[in-house]
């Protein structure tokens, strides 16, 4: 299975437990070519050729987030709050469409109306 979640750098240290996390989000086929751009790039230093190809391709979007729990806080229970933080995140992606309409036109006597899923 490919990658969604992976941990960065703790920063700030020694306070809480903070890090800096990138999520993978995967890009409804509709709407890739919005996100495709040669040009991207990873935080992820170790991202695969395959991985930083679907990014600059579209079919994966990065997002960084910076994360922060107590200092205790065990591992597991950072693992399960990231889980649900993608989750969320992956949905509202989803759910978020601002180019619902894109292609929309007029030619001066008709409508012709465009639908990105």
């Amino acid at each position: 299975m490919a990658k969604q979640i992976i941990i960065l750098e703790r920063t700030d240290e020694p306070s809480d437990m903070n890090f800096n996390v990138v999520f993978w989000l995967s890009v409804p086929a509709s709407r890739q070519a919005f996100y495709a751009d040669v040009n991207k790039v990873s935080k992820y230093k170790d991202v695969s050729a395959q991985e930083l190809q679907d990014i600059k391709d579209g079919k994966v979007l990065e997002v960084e987030h910076k994360v922060s729990y107590l200092a205790g806080t065990p591992i597991a229970s950072v693992r399960n709050d990231l889980v649900t933080r993608f989750n969320s995140t992956q949905s509202d992606f989803n759910t978020k469409n601002p180019w619902i309409r894109y292609g929309t036109n007029f030619d001066g006597t008709a409508w012709t109306n465009i639908t990105i899923a």
